[in-house]
């Protein structure tokens, strides 16, 4: 299982350090895990196709949520 997607970088400012955090949650609500990808070196405007591999079986699966996080300039 993979998560894809795309971060458009448009706070005016080159990032140095940009992190996507994807959470995969069960059908009670329980986090079963977290799986991070990264980049460095985006240029304001600029866009980074992410892609996230999910080690957990997709039958555990009911949920997920992405979140853009630790973003350094």
């Amino acid at each position: 299982i993979y998560v894809e997607g795309i971060v458009e970088n448009n706070s005016g400012e080159r990032l140095n350090y940009a992190e996507v955090t994807v959470r995969v949650y069960d059908e009670d609500g329980n986090q079963l895990e977290s799986y991070i990808d990264n980049t460095t070196d985006l240029d304001d405007g600029g866009t980074w196709a992410f892609e996230v591999m999910i080690l957990e079986d997709a039958e555990d699966i009911d949920s997920y949520d992405i979140a853009v996080e630790d973003i350094t300039w």
